[in-house]
């Protein structure tokens, strides 16, 4: 069934739109996605506006008992309110503060749950860059309790490079997290690949740090400088060649798991019916990646 035939004009909504638009709400929950996607993707493909999508889903929310299967899994999306959104803001400027980390602190607020941290880190990231004023307030009142507070729009070079240094591991983490979620990729593998390539292209630039070094000094003993100067550019070479190898290698991973990403997103954007309907293309599509994901991993050697 495609899709689009579901664009049209009308004011209720049927079972099948009903559905859909819980399928693409799980479906948004397990890629982290934020809420507002499903809205503008059902409003394209039912002619609905996305405000009036948004309404409805919530209405229907409240409305749903919590063992009914649609409403499993949905929760995750419902608005935060006023207050929410003001003790989310106390938790984690306070936490900055002590010197904790965006993701480390709504990790623990959403209990190891990486659908509920991503909604706390989502919605936080969302009140500083575009409610400033909120946040401002929010630090009064906590300076007027003597409690101290993180304050995002002023940091130090130092406490900047820090909180740098922890946006890099949050999306390393995050990175990690997502790859996880690809069945048949083996992560490890494809981390320690990135380590060989990091580990190669360290080894030639000290290499080349040191015939610099030799250059630019006067040695009595020139058959040996010089001895040692074709050693060093030999090792250069060999370390450039090894680095192109991996990095070709590394390339092709890449590419494999963009393919993973893309036929998994694909399917998982689908409605129940046409998942049954393009089960077996899906699964032939996903075992070929996976073989060319093994065949490369089995040719690769640190």
């Amino acid at each position: 069934m495609n899709m689009r035939l579901l664009k049209l004009t009308h004011s209720g909504w049927n079972e099948s739109e009903e559905n859909m638009l819980f399928e693409e709400v799980k479906a948004a929950r397990q890629l982290g996605k934020p809420l507002k996607s499903v809205f503008e993707k059902v409003a394209d493909l039912t002619g609905r506006q996305p405000n009036s999508i948004r309404n409805y889903y919530y209405v229907r929310i409240k409305s749903m008992d919590e063992s009914d299967e649609m409403f499993i899994g949905a929760t995750a999306f419902v608005p935060f309110t006023d207050s929410d959104v003001r003790e989310l803001l106390k938790t984690i400027l306070t936490k900055q503060a002590k010197g904790m980390s965006v993701r480390a602190c709504t990790m623990q607020m959403g209990d190891n749950d990486t659908s509920k941290m991503l909604r706390f880190q989502n919605k936080y990231r969302a009140v500083i860059k575009n409610n400033p004023e909120l946040v401002q307030s929010v630090i009064e009142e906590l300076k007027a309790e003597g409690i101290e507070a993180h304050n995002p729009y002023k940091q130090s070079k130092k406490l900047k490079a820090k909180q740098n240094s922890g946006e890099l591991l949050d999306a390393v983490s995050s990175a990690v997290d997502g790859l996880s979620n690809v069945e048949g990729l083996d992560v490890h593998s494809l981390f320690e690949a990135l380590g060989a390539l990091a580990k190669s292209a360290n080894r030639g630039a000290v290499a080349l740090q040191r015939i610099s070094e030799i250059e630019n000094n006067s040695y009595k003993d020139l058959p040996r400088v010089y001895d040692e100067l074709q050693e060093l550019r030999e090792t250069v070479v060999a370390r450039e060649e090894e680095l192109s190898k991996q990095k070709e290698r590394f390339t092709l991973l890449l590419s494999i798991y963009r393919r993973l990403m893309s036929v998994n997103r694909d399917f998982l954007g689908k409605t129940s019916v046409l998942k049954v309907k393009v089960l077996g293309s899906y699964v032939k599509e996903l075992s070929k990646s996976i073989s060319d994901c093994d065949k490369a991993m089995g040719e690769y050697v640190i």
